[in-house]
């Protein structure tokens, strides 16, 4: 699974109020600094590496019948 630029933005600022379309942002926070591209690639960098670290434990889960 793919980190998306959402995704990231969420993460970076879970209350922000934006808009994306497409790789457009409009950033409708005022209160909120709006996340540079290189914020945003980092923290979806950031995000893919911790899913990917957790590969083992979700491919585990998987084998076990559910209660």
């Amino acid at each position: 699974m793919a980190i998306s630029k959402l995704e990231a933005i969420q993460s970076l600022h879970p209350t922000a109020q934006f808009v994306l379309r497409g790789d457009e942002l409009t950033w409708q926070s005022d209160d909120i600094t709006e996340p540079t591209e290189e914020e945003i690639t980092a923290e979806q960098e950031r995000l893919q590496a911790e899913y990917d670290a957790n590969e083992y434990q979700r491919s585990r889960a998987a084998e076990y019948p559910s209660v």
